[in-house]
């Protein structure tokens, strides 16, 4: 079950895809959106790509949410669903290009896995980023209109809140060769997991 409405936010997305875009070149190739929710992130990058999409989540019901998003959109790019858990992907080795996971990292009961699965997905030459935060575009009276209109248990929906620290022994407990850590100004604009292979 969706812990609680994502259409406040809606203004965000947008320009967290124009940063992935930029920062990662995007346009083609096959993406996940691990921990997609209702589908914010790739909506949004099914507008601006020819990318296939795979969309993983634990929860069916927000899953059916972001499939029918999806199909209202009418996007032709290759879209899947898959129920399942980021410690435990039902999926190939070397399948993605490109892996983004917003919000969705407090929640796994063990980081280390996850990030080892993301990596395990991850082809040559592909980028993951796992994190937390609007990202750096989004403007100063957007992130306080944004961020006022949150309830405190909205800001706390994650069980638990990772520190830069914590980003960085996730990384090195899974022996990634090839990451780096993102702090984009305030830990409100992102905190971000960069991973490389």
């Amino acid at each position: 079950m969706i812990p609680f409405s994502y259409d406040f936010m809606q203004p965000m997305y947008p320009l967290l895809i124009q940063q992935f875009l930029d920062d990662y070149n995007l346009s083609a190739g096959v993406a996940l959106d691990i921990g997609t929710g209702p589908g914010n992130l790739a909506v949004e990058l099914a507008k601006v790509t020819a990318m296939d999409l795979i969309l993983v989540d634990i929860d069916g019901e927000a899953l059916r949410t972001a499939q029918n998003r999806l199909c209202e959109l009418g996007v032709d790019n290759r879209i899947s669903t898959l129920c399942a858990d980021v410690e435990k992907l039902p999926l190939r080795d070397n399948l993605a290009d490109f892996i983004m996971c917003r919000g969705s990292i407090g929640f796994w009961p063990v980081p280390v896995q996850g990030i080892t699965e993301i990596y395990r997905v991850l082809k040559p030459g592909g980028c993951a980023i796992v994190g937390v935060g609007a990202g750096r575009y989004m403007p100063e009276t957007m992130r306080r209109r944004i961020y006022g209109s949150m309830s405190a248990s909205d800001r706390t929906t994650s069980p638990r809140q990772y520190t830069l620290e914590d980003y960085d022994a996730f990384a090195r407990q899974a022996m990634l060769s090839d990451y780096r850590i993102i702090l984009e100004d305030d830990i409100s604009k992102g905190c971000w997991l960069e991973v490389k292979k």
